[in-house]
């Protein structure tokens, strides 16, 4: 398995660039964002990895919940809060909230009128 293999993979199970590049086996965060930034290759591998972390994350929050004890439960929300925010703004279509702008087919249209003063 070659590093960048190992380090998709890391990204896809959660884990941050941040704590993955601080191993001396992976290249610095500079670097990183250089190749990624210069092989649309790589880009794409990231993209995809990362949105696999969104899913991991996701699953995880029925964990957190059911392991929360009366101690833990307000850490407990605050590390669902932190994985459904994340979600929501990193795979939006999948996560994110949907506006019904056009409203509901049978609803009748929303009527204006002109008020004098």
């Amino acid at each position: 398995m070659s590093n960048w293999d190992d380090f998709f993979a890391q990204v896809a199970e959660g884990k941050s660039v941040h704590k993955i590049c601080a191993n001396k086996r992976f290249v610095s965060k500079s670097k990183l964002y250089r190749c990624l930034a210069e092989d649309e290759q790589l880009w794409d591998r990231y993209a995809r990895a990362k949105e696999m972390a969104q899913h991991a994350a996701v699953n995880e929050i029925q964990d957190i919940a059911d392991e929360a004890t009366a101690d833990s439960v307000h850490v407990a929300r605050l590390r669902i809060d932190a994985r459904k925010w994340q979600a929501s703004k990193l795979a939006p279509k999948v996560y994110g909230d949907r506006l019904a702008i056009g409203g509901d087919k049978k609803m009748d249209p929303i009527q204006t009128e002109e008020v004098s003063a």
